[in-house]
């Protein structure tokens, strides 16, 4: 492999990986709802039941979503040495050649 062929393929990679973060830096105004004048005004007009329903409304939105990312990072991480191991790198390997042993 020549260094030549890399170095681009490793800057779009990055280049790609980065644009959507570039642009939510970019216009943070038009990505975060907390700027919101007629929502901010609506939850401080709320009585005390309404407040304390907006709070558990957050709870439920954010309880499923945190656990969703922390199964999602146990397999990665569970999974970290996967293709270390090598008969699996073999395995692949193999697949990749279409040959078996």
């Amino acid at each position: 492999m020549r260094l030549a062929f890399v170095i681009p393929k490793l800057l779009v990679k990055w280049t790609l990986g980065l644009a959507p973060i570039g642009g939510w830096l970019a216009c943070p105004g038009a990505a975060l709802a907390q700027g919101c004048a007629m929502c901010y005004s609506d939850a401080a007009a709320q009585n005390q039941a309404g407040i304390r329903a907006l709070q558990h409304g957050i709870l439920v939105l954010l309880i499923p979503s945190v656990l969703m990312f922390l199964a999602i990072f146990a397999v990665a991480y569970r999974r970290r040495d996967h293709f270390n191991d090598p008969e699996v790198a073999a395995e692949y390997e193999d697949k990749a050649l279409g040959t078996s042993h």
